[in-house]
C-alpha cells in the first residue's frame, strides 16, 4: 500500500492536505485452464474468487489463451473455482499471509461431466483388445445400454517408442477397434465419437529420449471411455 497526497486552495480559503491510502498492486492469482480429454487451453471458462476473509468475490472470464487473472492482497485466505457447462468445477485455495509481492500460479484441468468411464490397456505395438479387460469393457456397455440417449468418447493412446506418425496411426487403430467392439454389441456408431491421439498425452514422464522401463511404457498404451450425457462442444460444432 502506498500514500496519495492531495492538497486543494479554494479563493479565500484552504482545503487541507488529505492522504488517500490505495493499493499497490503487487500481488497476482495466475494461471491457465486446461481440457482434461484434450490437454488444450480452454476459453469462455468462467473463473470466480472468492476473498473469504472478507466475504468478498469477483468473476473473470478465460480468454482464447484459457488465461485467467486476479489482483490479491496480503493477509488473505481466497479461494479460486473453475467451471463450464458440462464440466465438472475445480477449486483451490490461497492463502497470502506470509505473501506481498508476485504472482501467485495455479492452473486448472477440467475433466467432462461423465457417468460412468473405463479404462484398457494394450501390448506393445498391438492394437487388438483382449480378454483381459472384459468386465471393464461390460460395465461401460451396460451403462451405454441403460442410458440410450448418451454418448461413448474414446480417447486411444501410444507409448512413446516409434515415429510420432506411426503412433498416431496405431492409436487410430485401437481407437476404432474400440468402436467395433461396442457397435458388435449393439451400441449404435452414431453415439460413439473415437480419437486417436497418438504420443501426444503420456501420463508419466516417458516421452521422446527418456528412458523408462516397461511398466511405466504400458501405462500410455491405453484408450479412456467415457459414458456422456451429451457431445463435447468441439463435435457439436
Amino acid at each position: 500500500m502506498f500514500e496519495r497526497k492531495i492538497s486543494a486552495s479554494h479563493n479565500e480559503f484552504d482545503v487541507d492536505s488529505t492522504i488517500i491510502y490505495m493499493w499497490a498492486h503487487d500481488l497476482f492469482a495466475k494461471g491457465i485452464v486446461y481440457d482434461n480429454e484434450t490437454q488444450t487451453k480452454m476459453h469462455d471458462v468462467k473463473v470466480e474468487i472468492e476473498n473469504i476473509t472478507d466475504n468478498r468475490k469477483e468473476t473473470t472470464i478465460t480468454d482464447e489463451n484459457g488465461e485467467y487473472e486476479f489482483i490479491l492482497q496480503h493477509g488473505k485466505v481466497y479461494q479460486i473455482t473453475a467451471s463450464k457447462r458440462l464440466f465438472i468445477p475445480e477449486q483451490i485455495k490461497i492463502n497470502t499471509l506470509n505473501i506481498k509481492s508476485g504472482e501467485i500460479l495455479n492452473d486448472f484441468i477440467l475433466e467432462e461431466e461423465f457417468i460412468g468411464k473405463g479404462l484398457i490397456m494394450f501390448g506393445f505395438d498391438k492394437d487388438e483388445i483382449t480378454d483381459d479387460h472384459r468386465n471393464e469393457l461390460e460395465m461401460v456397455l451396460n451403462l451405454a445400454r441403460k442410458y440410450p440417449e448418451t454418448f461413448l468418447i474414446i480417447g486411444a493412446h501410444a507409448d512413446s517408442r516409434g515415429s510420432e506418425k506411426y503412433n498416431h496411426a496405431l492409436s487410430e487403430r485401437r481407437a476404432n477397434n474400440t468402436v467395433k467392439y461396442f457397435t458388435s454389441r449393439g451400441v449404435a456408431k452414431s453415439r460413439i465419437i473415437a480419437r486417436g491421439f497418438g504420443e501426444s498425452l503420456h501420463i508419466n514422464r516417458c516421452e521422446d529420449g527418456i528412458h523408462c522401463h516397461e511398466d511405466d511404457h504400458s501405462k500410455n498404451r491405453r484408450a479412456e471411455l467415457k459414458i456422456e450425457r451429451e457431445l463435447p462442444e468441439e463435435e457439436k460444432q
